[in-house]
């Protein structure tokens, strides 16, 4: 994995040797994982609550958006939200000048924020 970035309540590295994306609310225990879409794990704590998220092949997801490996390598900012009772995650990453606002396919989540 890449070094692990904190700011605020988000903490998120990025692993380009793995292509795997993490973000995650700061200082939280995950208590169960649970595998939402392809490539998309949930990790929940134990009211339910989400409290953060892991995308493998994050590149390719994210090319879409605009974001390159390089992009991925360098971010200043991190966090999401969860909407619509918890059927959508919504990613808000920053690396240098490029801000986006990713949806994060889900099937139906059971937990709530």
């Amino acid at each position: 994995m890449g070094e692990i970035i904190r700011k605020g309540n988000w903490q998120w590295d990025y692993s380009e040797g793995g292509d795997i994306l993490n973000v995650h609310k700061n200082r939280v225990k995950i208590h169960i994982s649970e595998e939402v879409g392809p490539d998309i794990t949930i990790d929940y704590n134990t009211e339910g609550r989400i409290v953060g998220f892991e995308i493998l092949h994050a590149s390719e997801f994210l090319e879409k958006d605009g974001f390159t490996v390089k992009d991925l390598e360098r971010i200043d900012d991190a966090k999401f939200e969860v909407v619509q009772n918890g059927a959508q995650i919504v990613l808000s990453l920053k690396a240098g000048k490029k801000e986006q606002k990713v949806l994060i396919p889900t099937v139906l989540l059971e937990a709530q924020v």
